[in-house]
């Protein structure tokens, strides 16, 4: 049959704890057994858990289960995308970038999330990964001398900066 090019062929449905969650970020990594790509991480608006969807490779939805491995530092969910580095999943919060190290290793909500410090970042929206070193951050900050934006508040500026995590430094990246 003609399928629209844009139509999902045969979805499965995924546990059905995770409706109402209000999904806000996806992220494929390892699972608890090492296995890359074998499970799906989701972070939220609606809390602060981060959850791991276990054993996505296999066909039947049954055997997969879901385990909330850590909260936000502030409890109140994620801005927008989260992305791996090597283990380590990293997380835009409302307080900044945040890690959670050795993801694929921790059981339920045995894990805690780890500020990682970047001079000017206060608000992280989303998060990217050249998968070897550098994580992406992006933010908005006030622009110098800005009064009034579209809502009555300050007038922002989109910034990236670049975090490299052997270093454990960070650049404004243009």
């Amino acid at each position: 049959p003609l399928r629209h090019p844009d139509s999902v062929c045969n979805p499965t449905l995924l546990d059905p704890s995770l409706a109402g969650t209000k999904a806000e970020s996806l992220a494929i990594g390892p699972d608890v057994n090492g296995v890359a790509n074998a499970a799906l991480y989701v972070g939220g608006l609606k809390d602060g858990g981060i959850r791991r969807i276990n054993n996505i490779l296999d066909p039947n939805p049954r055997n997969q289960s879901v385990d909330i491995i850590a909260q936000t530092t502030d409890g109140r969910g994620i801005n927008g995308s989260m992305a791996f580095l090597g283990n380590d999943l990293y997380l835009p919060e409302n307080r900044g970038l945040t890690v959670i190290q050795n993801a694929p290793a921790c059981f339920a909500l045995s894990c805690f999330p780890q500020q990682v410090v970047i001079p000017g970042l206060v608000f992280a929206n989303s998060v990217a990964s050249d998968g070897v070193d550098k994580v992406f951050v992006a933010t908005n900050l006030v622009a110098p001398g800005a009064v009034g934006g579209v809502r009555g508040g300050p007038a922002t500026q989109a910034v990236i900066y670049r975090y490299s995590a052997s270093s454990n430094s960070a650049v404004l990246f243009e």
